[in-house]
């Protein structure tokens, strides 16, 4: 059962014994480390964009004849653009917190559930895999449902406070 686990959520031995100790292994790291790059990055490039349409839009509208139309104009691109795009390269540039691994442990309850969202008066309907333990829920991929054993005791290690699964067994 270890094994097809290890295969379904991506961790090794190695890595288990590292999330026991309430750490993330060197691989680990290393995933997480350039994901987080790659978030940055992207962060980067679009504050960069939200501010590149906020000075155009400045100067497209601040040659408006009439100034006090042009003013409310250009601060309204301000809010729109500007100030996001600032906001997208504070958190491009600010360094990102330490990862701490928590342990939850307990009975698993594994569904398959249909869900729906809601965005623009339109509404999409969607199934996942979703493991409950105790309190907190983890979308997993499919192929845990056949692998987890609904009712069965767990240790998960996760990161604290967000929904990443790093390792799992049972006991």
């Amino acid at each position: 059962m270890t094994d097809r686990l290890q295969e379904i959520f991506n961790f090794t031995a190695s890595d288990l014994n590292y999330n026991r100790r309430g750490q993330l292994s060197p691989e680990q790291l290393a995933r997480v480390g350039q994901s987080r790059r790659r978030l940055k990055r992207n962060l980067w490039v679009l504050g960069l964009i939200l501010l590149a349409l906020a000075a155009g839009w400045t100067v497209i509208f601040a040659r408006q004849p009439e100034l006090s139309a042009a003013v409310v104009v250009i601060a309204v691109g301000v809010v729109i653009f500007a100030l996001p795009g600032l906001g997208a390269l504070y958190l491009g540039v600010r360094p990102a917190p330490p990862i701490t691994i928590e342990k939850l442990q307990g009975r698993a309850k594994v569904a398959r559930v249909e869900r729906t969202s809601s965005s623009g008066g339109s509404t999409r309907r969607y199934v996942k895999t979703e493991l409950h333990l105790g309190d907190r829920l983890f979308v997993v991929p499919d192929a845990a449902i056949s692998a987890l054993e609904d009712g069965a005791e767990y240790a998960v290690y996760a990161g604290q406070g967000a929904g990443d699964i790093f390792s799992l067994e049972q006991v």
